[in-house]
């Protein structure tokens, strides 16, 4: 039996928004169609989704489990519908990537660079995007490409490994350590970790966080007021001390110094697409960075072999 995308664009509204009424307004629909669509789906599927409630709606276990491959089921969809209008119209390819604040422009330029020459005339669109947001934008189908360095794959996506990047200290110009050419991160546990998530909601802030306990501290962590730029703008007092992967030496104008760890950690880069129809572009570039299997049930890809 074949899945009608309506109904699952349906269920999917109420599913998310927990109410016919709020679902109904955000499709534009009449509260009344949208559950005679919904009740006409269960028949179908032959399966409650719903529970139905004075209050609220919420999902069975048929429900949660068609929630989660219905995601990228819709997400496919839309991604195959812009493809073909796209080609019918003769634009050129596109691969439309989302970056969360913590992967750099430039960065993202290194990982795609390796299409250029290899697909003819690619475009990128590339758009910096909060976590959640990230998110709620590939399960829309609105980008191809996910790049974070923490961020967990929503349901019905995958998200793999594909690099790092070297992880440096930025400190003020006045710093007592900022004369050093490297340094041990215990050297900073008097010192305030300036990070842009939110400690304990961020996965990357939890990440900077566990480095620092490795080395044999408890950060005081606080979040930057300096939201949307790169992370070597967070640095203001002469006790605080950020993560960057930017090069060792002097930035902004002199005002901070950036200085090498030893030992160095590592900024992983998570690739995060839909693990039911990978984009064409993005199998493409999973290939050229040495991907070899695309996803396991787990949202997990495999590295390919050594």
């Amino acid at each position: 039996m074949s899945l009608d995308l309506r109904k699952l664009e349906h269920f999917t509204a109420v599913a998310e928004e927990q109410s016919f009424t709020r679902a109904a307004k955000r499709l534009h629909l009449t509260q009344q169609a949208l559950s005679q669509s919904i009740r006409q789906f269960e028949r179908e599927l032959g399966t409650p989704l719903l529970a139905r409630s004075s209050r609220r709606v919420e999902l069975t276990a048929a429900g949660r489990a068609l929630l989660v491959e219905a995601r990228a089921l819709i997400a496919a969809a839309v991604t195959a519908r812009e493809r073909v209008r796209a080609a019918a119209s003769g634009a050129r390819p596109m691969l439309r990537v989302g970056r969360t604040p913590a992967v750099s422009g430039e960065q993202v330029a290194e990982i795609t660079r390796t299409l250029l020459g290899v697909v003819p005339d690619i475009t990128f669109s590339v758009r910096q995007l909060y976590p959640s947001a990230l998110a709620d934008a590939l399960a829309r189908g609105e980008i191809d490409l996910g790049l974070s360095r923490s961020m967990s794959a929503p349901d019905g996506f995958a998200s793999v490994r594909i690099g790092g990047h070297p992880l440096r200290i930025a400190l003020s110009a006045r710093h007592r350590l900022a004369g050093r050419g490297r340094l041990r991160l215990i050297e900073l546990a008097d010192d305030r970790l300036i990070v842009f998530g939110e400690p304990t909601r961020s996965a990357y802030a939890n990440h900077l966080i566990d480095l620092c306990r490795q080395a044999g501290f408890e950060p005081r962590a606080e979040r930057t007021p300096m939201q949307g730029t790169p992370p070597i703008t967070s640095i203001h007092g002469d006790d605080q001390f950020a993560f960057v992967t930017d090069p060792p030496g002097p930035a902004l104008g002199g005002q901070v110094v950036v200085v090498a760890l030893d030992p160095e950690p590592h900024a992983p880069v998570r690739a995060l697409f839909n693990r039911r129809a990978v984009p064409p572009l993005v199998a493409e570039l999973l290939e050229r960075l040495g991907v070899a299997g695309l996803a396991s049930d787990d949202g997990e890809a495999q590295p390919a072999p050594a």
